[in-house]
């Protein structure tokens, strides 16, 4: 029988087994404090979390509510724990011991702070330093009837972000008051770094009460240590799954909005706002425009919105609502509004609005803080973006009265819950939120400007119609003209519609070549890409149309040495080439050699630049527009200059979008396999302990039986010869004395002498028979287990087959109504192979517990015999490699088509609930697959039988 575990490895067994089995954190505390409590038999066991602003809550709490009161969920200010004490919780990694009956605390520091200490037999934890308590916190103890106490502290690494505070990492300026925001002490002040070395802060405490003055065993801190080790792990394993989840929720809200700005042609700000507001979590919002009239797209100078005079803006803006909003008179031309944007053009956040100047726009309004940012497009200045959040009442539990003046001095009087209502401040503003806002900003304003290049053309549209009533003389040139232009725009418009209907870069670039063609009417139109590792050296065209009597481009690799040195940093500024004849224009030999070998006479080349999201990046040389005339020289004309350049500021949009949906598949997929290895690891680690403990029990159990049989097996021989040796004297003793005296005579007849001479040599010949059958069944547990052999080596593989089948032989006998199993093995002649002998011991084992399950299952019919075949060969394969193969069939009721599909996937079964965990055959897949590079697959038809296949390379 196996030896059962101590109480304290029991209680670190089931928490850990509660850390793998939930990500549920209350849940994995709750069972913490709980196991605790009953292990110390203390009156309250209780996990004490600190807060930003370095107060504390109780979030976990075990208690004998007959002797102490519930302290669940209610708040402690930041003076229950001096700084100076919760330095000394992390940075000098120490615990304390309260005895109040004694008048001591007792310091300890955890055994990781003495790496030149560790804990031995002898001394298993660093020694305690006692001093007297301090009189006030044994009145505070006393305050709360406390007479015992143990804490530990809980220290995990810090977050991401923590170093910075909430004000991210400088981008974001947030504001309190209309002035800059105080440095948050409270994750900083409970954080320590040492040296370079990874950073951590104090998350918590684990405190331990008890009413009696009897002091708690000192000897409870190892077990206390282990659980609070535990307990960090559980935290951070929460503290990454969270962010996991804020991660694909941001990405979502991204996605969502910018698909709502880009579904239509037309810009639905209304729509937008809406979804921005909901996003963000706020009442309401407000877009504030300068009229498009007002903004040169393509001014190479920057705007701020500071050194716009308040009368133009009155004069040229728009202002779209949703929601909640402040007072008429409240306008984004106010001086003291945009005095908020005067250092830079910064995103600022107010949680509360106490600005003396900005505050009295809100009056009377349940508006309490806002989120705003000028929106800009190539450095120039389009309006704001705002949104607002309302007041939140928030309502805390605080522990115990005390004097507010003299807090300092004496401890709280009582612990009576009492409960505080704060008022007049807003959610803060997080940093996921001033990311989801500047990114959504972002993409705003793209999206204004493509609307204003809308605008524009519907202008220029406008205009081309009002000179054709006006000029009636001209009428046919204007008619060919506004044709023309009209083609323009419809294949502008067309290439716009295809970029917000898809995001194929190919398929776009497709369109977009084809649709140039025929408006144009040149010979060629192509897309050429440089190879980014060239320096503009050499690249390929990816995407053409060509007049059939003319060669294609897009077989040929180009390269241009003279480019990547003398002009690509002029394209990427934006130079466009205008060549009406290649051998008129002054072009250098090697250039009009490269344009002669396309037969090209005259061309247009428009740069096509990627725009980076970050506004202080410039834009980077991706591409070239090729336009080519290869019958005739030709004169390009300035609109068709100015419509390609259209055409390439389009596709530069494109190229960012495509960059964004590439980026957010790639998170998408990074999350999802990050979730299926969590899945696959926590199988793998069920799944190993399981065995493990089974071959330590195997390995046990084997060792233990051996030395008593070994006894027993080496004296029977001995015992035969002397019990054949009495027999032949007895003989010799009745040959000579055959009339025994009375008493022997009568002793002979009550023994029987002549049965126990017969049925004694057969009583030996059957115990040296066990003990040989005994001594089988442990050599097959000790080959089994392979504890000695977990290293990879050559071995028997037949050796570990018939090992199995000796473990599983009960459950080949009949059950009721049944046939016992047959088991037929036809092994075939197999070198010894280079493998890890207990995992595959374990894949036999699962492989033939199926079997097994599957013939007890199956309904017994007449003359129906449950079988299981084994067979073993060597396979040659393509390569002239070999490889042996294992084939276990049963004669069973088969496995579902539906389900042959799934039996190798983790936690998938066909067994009833209760009978199997859906581990066996994945675990079992992964040995063969992954530690072998064999292959394992199945074959089953149902109502006939399964066979399992085992294919181990020969290496």
């Amino acid at each position: 029988m196996t030896k059962p575990l101590p109480t304290e490895d029991r209680l670190i067994y089931r928490i850990s087994s509660k850390i793998r089995q939930s990500l549920e954190l209350e849940e994995i505390l709750d069972t913490a404090v709980t196991e605790l409590r009953l292990l110390l038999q203390s009156d309250r066991v209780m996990i004490y979390q600190f807060a930003e602003d370095e107060t504390g809550k109780v979030v976990a709490e075990s208690v004998v509510e007959e002797r102490l009161p519930s302290l669940q969920g209610l708040h402690f200010p930041a003076d229950d724990i001096p700084p100076h004490i919760r330095k000394m919780y992390l940075q000098n990694r120490r615990r304390s011991v309260v005895n109040l009956a004694s008048g001591l605390i007792g310091i300890s520091a955890t055994p990781e702070t003495l790496p030149d200490s560790p804990p031995t037999p002898d001394n298993p934890e660093p020694e305690i330093e006692y001093r007297a308590v301090d009189p006030c916190h044994a009145q505070y103890m006393l305050a709360m009837g406390v007479n015992t106490s143990i804490v530990l502290p809980i220290a995990i690494g810090a977050e991401k972000g923590d170093k910075e505070g909430r004000g991210g990492t400088g981008r974001y300026r947030e504001v309190q008051g209309g002035q800059e925001g105080q440095e948050n002490l409270g994750a900083e002040g409970l954080a320590r770094e040492e040296d370079g070395q990874k950073r951590e802060r104090l998350w918590g405490l684990v405190v331990c009460h008890s009413c009696d003055s009897q002091p708690m065993a000192i000897q409870n801190l190892p077990i206390l240590q282990a659980v609070v080790d535990q307990l960090v792990i559980a935290i951070t394993q929460s503290n990454l799954f969270q962010q996991s989840c804020r991660q694909a929720e941001y990405e979502y809200l991204i996605n969502k909005i910018v698909t709502t700005l880009h579904s239509s042609p037309t810009l639905q700000i209304e729509t937008t706002l809406a979804k921005i507001v909901e996003a963000l979590q706020g009442i309401g919002g407000r877009l504030y425009l300068v009229s498009a009239s007002a903004i040169a797209i393509h001014n190479s100078h920057p705007s701020h919105p500071a050194n716009t005079s308040s009368q133009d803006l009155v004069k040229t803006a728009q202002l779209y609502t949703w929601g909640v909003q402040p007072p008429e008179d409240f306008a984004e031309s106010n001086p003291h509004w945009r005095q908020l944007f005067e250092e830079s053009p910064q995103l600022v956040a107010l949680e509360s609005i106490h600005n003396p100047e900005i505050a009295p726009f809100f009056a009377a309004k349940e508006i309490q803080g806002l989120i705003s940012i000028p929106l800009f497009y190539r450095e120039t200045f389009l309006g704001y973006l705002t949104i607002f959040r309302n007041e939140l009442n928030t309502e805390i539990l605080w522990a115990g009265k005390f004097d507010p003046d003299r807090k300092q001095q004496y401890p709280r009087k009582s612990f009576t819950a009492w409960q505080e209502l704060k008022q007049g401040t807003c959610r803060a503003w997080s940093r996921e939120d001033q990311k989801l806002f500047q990114e959504v900003s972002q993409q705003m304003a793209m999206a204004i400007a493509q609307y204003h290049l809308y605008q524009q053309v519907q202008t220029l549209n406008s205009t081309l119609e009002a000179q054709v009533q006006e000029r009636t003389a001209r009428l046919a040139e204007l008619y060919s003209q506004a044709r023309e232009q009209t083609k323009r725009q419809q294949t502008l418009a067309l290439v716009v519609n295809k970029i917000r209907e898809s995001l194929d870069l190919q398929h776009i670039f497709q369109t977009t070549v084809t649709e140039v063609q025929n408006l144009l009417a040149a010979d060629r139109v192509a897309i050429f890409r440089f190879d980014p590792k060239s320096g503009f050296d050499r690249g390929e065209f990816i995407a053409e149309v060509v007049q059939p009597q003319f060669i294609s481009t897009l077989t040929h690799q180009v390269e241009d040495h003279c480019f990547g040195s003398q002009f690509a940093l002029s394209y990427a500024q934006g130079r466009i080439q205008s060549v009406d004849n290649i051998l008129t224009q002054g072009l250098s030999d090697c250039h009009i050699q490269i344009l002669s070998q396309f037969q090209i006479k005259a061309n247009l080349i428009i740069p096509l630049r990627y725009y980076p999201h970050s506004e202080a990046e410039l834009p980077t040389l991706w591409g070239l527009i090729c336009i080519h005339q290869c019958q005739a020289p030709r004169s390009w004309q300035p609109e068709e200059i100015e419509f390609v350049e259209q055409i390439s500021t389009q596709l530069g949009v494109a190229l960012q979008q495509a960059e964004l949906l590439t980026c957010t598949q790639a998170q998408a997929a990074e999350l999802t396999q990050t979730l299926a290895d969590l899945k696959q690891t926590q199988a793998q680690l069920l799944q190993t302990e399981k065995m493990s403990s089974l071959g330590q029990l195997v390995a046990g159990v084997a060792h233990e039986i051996n030395n008593p049989v070994n006894f027993i097996y080496g004296n029977i021989t001995h015992t035969a010869n002397y019990a054949r040796d009495l027999l032949e004297l007895m003989s010799l003793y009745q040959s000579h004395y055959p009339e025994p005296v009375a008493a022997v005579a009568e002793k002979i007849t009550e023994m029987d002498l002549e049965f126990l001479s017969d049925d004694m040599p057969k009583v030996l010949d059957s115990m040296k028979l066990g003990a040989d059958r005994i001594r089988q069944l442990v050599l097959s547990l000790r080959n089994f287990s392979r504890l000695d052999q977990a290293e990879r080596k050559p071995v028997d593989i037949h050796e570990g087959i018939d090992s199995t089948l000796l473990i599983l032989q009960h459950r080949f006998k009949a059950r009721a109504e049944g046939e016992n199993i047959i088991v037929t093995r036809h092994y075939g002649n197999l070198p010894q192979i280079d493998c890890y002998a207990g995992q595959l011991n374990q894949v036999f084992m699962n492989v033939l517990s199926n079997a097994i399950d599957a013939l007890d299952s199956h309904t017994p019919s007449k003359n129906y015999q449950p079988a299981i075949s084994i067979r073993t060969y060597l396979q040659s394969q393509e390569d002239q490699s070999q490889s042996v193969m294992i084939e276990i069939s049963d004669n069973g009721s088969g496995i579902p088509a539906e389900a042959q599909a799934r039996i190798f996937d983790p936690f998938f079964t066909t067994k009833p609930v209760g009978k199997g965990t859906g581990l066996g055959l994945s675990i079992s897949y992964q040995i063969v697959v992954d530690k072998h590079q064999g292959k394992f697959s199945c074959e089953s038809q149902p109502g006939q039988g399964t066979k399992f296949s085992i294919e181990l390379p020969i290496f």
